[in-house]
């Protein structure tokens, strides 16, 4: 799949990564303009210890003003509590700009 990815976009800025949703890479820590997560991979994310990891992870890599598209197939609302608490502990408020 990355490399049907990187054929996409041959001389653009654009950075590939495969890894774990719950530990992504030191170095992107504050340089990610968009972060996708596609194909319900996070749905696997079970424990909601594991989805706050995930998306505390989001959250450090994006850059000012990044953004994150996260396809997952649950139930609405699910990831709701999760994100609600990630953002509290990390900006002292709800979803806000984030």
């Amino acid at each position: 799949m990355l490399s049907c990815a990187r054929d996409t976009t041959p001389g653009r800025n654009v950075h590939w990564v495969e890894t774990s949703a719950t530990a992504l890479p030191e170095e992107l820590g504050g340089r990610v303009d968009l972060a996708v997560f596609a194909a319900g991979g996070v749905q696997n994310l079970v424990l909601p210890k594991e989805r706050v990891g995930f998306l505390r992870e989001v959250v450090r890599v994006l850059a000012v003003g990044g953004r994150a598209v996260v396809s997952v197939f649950k139930e609405e609302g699910e990831f709701e509590e999760e994100l609600e608490l990630v953002l509290e502990s990390m900006y002292g408020g709800g979803r806000g700009d984030v």
